[in-house]
This record gives structure tokens, sequence and C-alpha cells, in this order.
């Protein structure tokens, strides 16, 4: 089996304890019975990446890589975002479990040429690996900023709603997100409830809604969601508009039955009426054309009324 984490989570393998990249004192620590260490939830050695905290960092963690992290904006190493600027009003705080997800390491192997296992080496075969956090490789984070550029960052689409900076923002990733409500529902509202944003700017009066990207796809596979309650009263107007046609094509029928019959009698010459009866035929087709036409076009204006304005799906 290869060792290679990333070829391994290619194929769907992946160890149920994997120690790659652990430091050697950690590894010698488990002592020889270190089959049964972590069950029951008892306290286990594993990979902890070494966080190449900031000057201005308070950082909080566990020992099986969980961090807080309490600092300025910084998506990335310590040059990135607001607080790599050295703004401020930028406060950011970090909640990561499994930073580098399955390819977190505390150290790499020095002599890359040695047939021996890491753990094999006579001496500490090893260097220190340090990591800024990452928004691609961290396993699950919630990302907390006061001012930062969220879509950028994360590189989400800009899809119909745009990318915004310079905002504050809550970033959740992880491989399932769920948001579950018991009883009370779940309310997604894109503005209408401030004034002034975290930014100390008015409001623009447009509206920004709510994007539904599955894969976070391109602006042109984006489209307009549909509002249900207008869509139920333009059918109803459809199903109307439809019967009146019915009924007014089965009126122009007759009529052309009556005048075919009538012509049909006389071979030589129209019957009387005949004539006015093809003018009325004609006046009726006249007619249901024209309300064929106005129906469409009231139908086109209507159906724009079902298209949400400011929401949209793919």
């Amino acid at each position: 089996m290869t060792r290679d984490p990333i070829e391994r989570q290619r194929k769907g393998l992946v160890k149920a304890r994997n120690r790659e990249g652990m430091s050697n004192r950690k590894f010698r620590a488990q002592g020889k019975d270190s089959v049964k260490i972590g069950v029951d939830n008892s306290k286990i050695n594993e990979p902890h990446p070494n966080y190449n905290a900031a000057p201005c960092e308070k950082v909080i963690e566990g020992e099986n890589n969980q961090f807080i992290i309490l600092g300025r904006d910084r998506p990335a190493g310590q040059t990135s975002g607001y607080g790599g600027a050295g703004d401020t009003h930028c406060a950011r705080i970090e909640l990561v479990a499994g930073m580098s997800g399955m390819l977190a390491r505390e150290v790499n192997i020095k002599d890359q040429s040695s047939t021996n296992f890491q753990y094999d080496a006579p001496g500490d075969n090893e260097e220190r690996l340090y990591t800024d956090g990452n928004a691609f490789a961290d396993a699950a984070k919630i990302y907390m900023s006061q001012r930062t550029d969220v879509d950028r960052n994360f590189k989400l689409s800009v899809s119909q709603l745009g990318n915004f900076s310079t905002r504050s923002a809550i970033a959740l990733k992880a491989d399932a997100v769920r948001v579950i409500s018991r009883d009370a529902g779940i309310k997604l509202i894109a503005g209408g409830t401030d004034s002034i944003n975290s930014q100390g700017k008015e409001i623009a009066g447009t509206r920004v809604g709510i994007s539904l990207n599955a894969g976070n796809v391109p602006d042109s596979e984006m489209h307009k969601l549909v509002k249900g309650e207008p869509l139920v009263e333009v059918l109803k107007g459809l199903v109307k508009n439809i019967s009146e046609l019915n009924s007014a094509v089965g009126q122009i029928a007759q009529a052309l039955i009556v005048i075919g019959g009538n012509l049909a009698a006389i071979p030589f010459t129209a019957p009387a009426g005949a004539a006015a009866a093809t003018a009325g035929t004609l006046a009726t087709l006249t007619t249901t054309t024209q309300q064929a036409n106005a129906a469409i076009t009231e139908m086109d204006l209507e159906l724009q009324k079902i298209l949400s304005q400011h929401n949209y799906t793919n």
C-alpha cells in the first residue's frame, strides 16, 4: 500500500490510525502497547501541526489538531488579509478542527534517501514543520472576521450576486455542513435589517439576494428562482385562456361546417346567406386571433412576475 496520503485519499483508502508526520518524541512516548491507546476516548498521540502564530495572535490549541485562533484578518500567511496590510478594525476568530486535514504534519524526514522508515532511524531524522492554516486543506473551520474579502479568500464564484470585499463575514467550511432546526424554522435573510454596514457605510437601496449554487458554477449557469404563489396565479390564467380559446375554435369549426355544407349543396351558385356566414366566420376568427394575441402578451407580463429578482440557483 502506498504511503502517499494524497494517493490514498484518491483511492478511497484512509487509515483508521495514521501517524505519519508525527514527531519521534510522541512516537516513543506511546510505549509498546500502542494498539489500545485512544480507545474509549483516552489520550492518543497523532500528528498535530505547528501553527505559525503571528505576534498579534492568541492561540488556544488542544492535543489532537484543534485550534481557536484570536487575531486579525489572515486567510493564509502572516502577510495576507487586512491584518497583513497593517489595518485596524479587522478582528478575527478562527475555529479549526483538523488543520491541514489528512496532510497534517509536525515534522518532515530530513534524509529522503534513507531506506528506513522515520521511526526506525537511529536518530531524530526529522525537521520541524510549520503551517499557516489553509482554507482548502483544513478539514473543518469557521472563519469570522470584522473585515475581510471572504469570496476571494475561499475562491467563491461571482455568480449573480457579485463578490464582496471589505465586509465583516462568517465562513463555514467542511465536507458536510448542516443547519438544523427543531421546531422554529430556518430563516435565510439577505439584507433589509440594518441601514449601516459593519464598515460604517450606509447600505445601498439595491437588494442583494441569495445564491443557491451547487458546484460553485459560473454566472452563466445561474437562473432566477420561481415564486410559488405568482406561478399558481399564472397557471390559473393560462387554464382559463386555453378554455376560452377552445370554445372560440369550436365555434369557428361549427361555422365552417355550416358554410361547407351550404356550398356543397349548390354546385354552381353560393346559397343565400353564405357570404354573410363566411363574413361572420372571418370576423369570429379575427376576434379570436386578437384575443389569443392579447392573452399571450398578458401571459408574458405575468411570467415576469413569477421570477425572483434577487435569488438565484442552478
